[in-house]
């Protein structure tokens, strides 16, 4: 359940892991799935392995290894693993792209140093 792991390079071995964070799968995560990490420094996205489904995180506040901080699915006209994530530099959009060779464009808000726990559709 967790696909994501953050170390402290200063402190060797296991003891610079600091958090542990994903959502749960039924199967191992692919190769091909990757997040990103927005700008901000504490907003992650990833795709899911089962179904057009994305999730967020903010890692700023405890309980984040419990699960996503909120998930939404995509607009596509098949239902797809989203392979990739990415949100757009120096804009409020995230772009997804699933197996079904599908790209999803989505425009967001978030409320400067809110916890992030929903998009406001823009």
């Amino acid at each position: 359940n967790d696909q994501f792991a953050m170390y402290d390079q200063r402190t060797p071995g296991i003891r610079g892991l600091v958090l542990n964070f994903g959502y749960a799968e039924t199967e191992n995560i692919s190769r091909y799935i990757r997040p990103d990490w927005h700008q901000n420094g504490y907003m992650v996205v990833c795709g899911s392995q089962s179904e057009a489904k994305v999730h967020f995180w903010d890692i700023r506040y405890s309980g984040v290894q419990r699960g996503p901080c909120f998930s939404f699915l995509t607009q596509g006209s098949q239902a797809s693993r989203i392979l990739r994530t990415l949100f757009i530099p120096n804009q409020d959009s995230l772009v997804t792209m699933s197996a079904t060779r599908t790209m999803t464009w989505t425009d967001y808000s978030v409320q400067h140093n809110s916890r992030i726990h929903s998009f406001g559709a823009s």
